[in-house]
């Protein structure tokens, strides 16, 4: 099926129309636009993509629904996939059913916060569609010797992780860290996961003030993570994560003094 998107003027039509409060649009069972405001992207996917989404339309099953949705684009690439308009066509037009029985918690509509947030958060790691596909993109491990989505299942197990910790940070544009992180906390971290997660996106955030970060590759990311065990598993709560990188920080430091 060929798929079409919104242009970037009506896009921030549509946009600022919820900005300033106007969400009557969102209130059927489908959303009424401007077809003039469409366009192709040269972009083809399954027929079958909401009929298959709809199956999974409930959080415990986001990740079925991931893997259905980046499959169902196997030539969308990075750049089209930043494409704002491209998410607000489908989120709006093609997937609006899926986005409603997914994010309406049983109402009959959306709320004005599940708009702002699953339908048009600024970030793509927040709203409904985008942040399920890149979650996948960024985590699927073509070289993996059994399950290529070996990863993913494991970014899928924490919500908050992989929307607003590790997807809302800049390592997340970099797959390879991704990959590295995913790995460790697979195998090291089994307790307290909110706290020493954190500790680890703290701990690389200030890893890129001093060392290129986008030139390792996921071995770098693990065996550092590796390295520092102790001091990761000495956070137990998410308030001792800051302070604990501030500790090696201090650590850094002292090493730096002496070299």
């Amino acid at each position: 099926m060929e798929q079409y998107t919104f242009t970037k003027d009506y896009t921030d039509t549509l946009r600022n129309n919820v900005k300033n409060g106007d969400i009557s649009a969102y209130g059927n069972e489908a959303f009424e636009y401007d077809q003039q405001q469409c366009f192709s992207t040269g972009i083809t996917r399954r027929d079958d993509l909401l009929q298959q989404m709809l199956q999974y339309a409930n959080a415990q099953n986001d990740y079925e629904a991931a893997i259905i949705l980046y499959e169902a684009f196997p030539n969308l690439d990075r750049i089209q996939a930043t494409y704002d308009p491209f998410w607000t066509y489908l989120s709006h037009v093609d997937l609006y059913p899926y986005m409603l029985k997914r994010f309406c918690k049983g109402k009959q509509k959306p709320s004005e916060t599940d708009i702002k947030i699953n339908w048009w958060h600024s970030s793509l790691m927040r709203r409904g569609l985008s942040n399920l596909w890149w979650s996948v993109k960024q985590s699927v491990d073509e070289s993996h010797p059994t399950d290529k989505y070996h990863y993913t299942k494991e970014l899928f197990k924490h919500l908050d992780f992989r929307q607003r910790r590790l997807g809302s940070s800049t390592l997340f544009r970099h797959k390879e860290a991704v990959i590295g992180i995913l790995k460790y906390l697979e195998e090291n971290v089994t307790d307290y996961f909110e706290g020493r997660s954190n500790f680890i996106i703290m701990y690389f955030n200030k890893q890129a003030t001093m060392r290129q970060l986008s030139a390792c590759d996921r071995d770098v990311f693990y065996n550092d993570l590796l390295q520092i065990k102790d001091d990761i598993n000495a956070v137990k709560v998410r308030t001792e994560a800051a302070d604990a990188v501030m500790r090696k920080e201090d650590d850094w430091n002292s090493e730096d003094e002496n070299i």
